[in-house]
């Protein structure tokens, strides 16, 4: 090996943008308090805070990155380096919701159709389908309605298996249950909500089948 050769160096903005990423990303993911911490916390005096630095200065500056007024967000949100503490600590997520279509046919006939649902699919194709739960997550609440119109549709499509028999009808639902703490049963009981019905039009269900 030449020695005398020159060493190559990373060029200066290569370094910037992965420093940028690593603070966008690190700053976006700290945990936030749990509403019990919140409140006990408030009640703390200033020196008495120290001992709580993850529950102030780092969920202080958390919002920094994540909240929807700040333009970092703009940022963080299009290109999909947002993450989540959902499944984690303080605050895990405790509700298993999945949702299906009752899809009603040409001929009368009715058929319950299943959103891809992780937990039902073997453990081969989750690692495939991960995606439908994120959409999902994305999907359920009421304040992401404005998704359910093309979902219904791609859906319909999806249970359309014989040309001269269409789906005229869909009804979505959301069915969800609060699991109980550790060391309790679990009750096999999901509560069940209509969120979205609609009647087919044909002309954009041939559109969604095309496609």
């Amino acid at each position: 090996m030449d020695e005398s050769r020159e060493k190559k160096q990373v060029h200066w903005a290569v370094k910037a943008f992965v420093i940028f990423h690593a603070v966008m990303i690190i700053g976006w993911s700290l945990p936030g308090l749990s509403p019990e911490r919140e409140v006990e916390n408030r009640a703390l005096p200033p020196l008495k805070r120290v001992q709580y630095f993850s529950d102030t200065f780092l969920t202080e500056n958390r919002n920094l990155f994540r909240n929807r007024d700040v333009f970092l967000s703009y940022y963080m949100m299009p290109t999909g380096l947002w993450q989540s503490w959902d499944m984690f600590a303080p605050n895990p997520a405790r509700t298993d919701m999945y949702m299906d279509a009752i899809v009603k046919y040409e001929d009368g006939s009715e058929k319950t159709v299943e959103y891809p649902r992780i937990y039902s699919m073997p453990i081969p194709k989750k690692f495939f389908h991960e995606r439908y739960r994120k959409f999902r997550e994305r999907l359920s609440p009421d304040a992401y309605e404005y998704k359910w119109p093309q979902t219904a549709y791609w859906m319909a499509a999806q249970a359309w298996v014989t040309p001269e028999n269409p789906p005229v009808e869909i009804r979505l639902r959301r069915h969800w249950m609060d699991c109980p703490d550790i060391g309790t049963p679990v009750k096999d009981e999901y509560q069940t909500w209509e969120i979205y019905y609609t009647v087919l039009d044909q002309e954009k269900l041939k559109e969604f089948k095309s496609e």
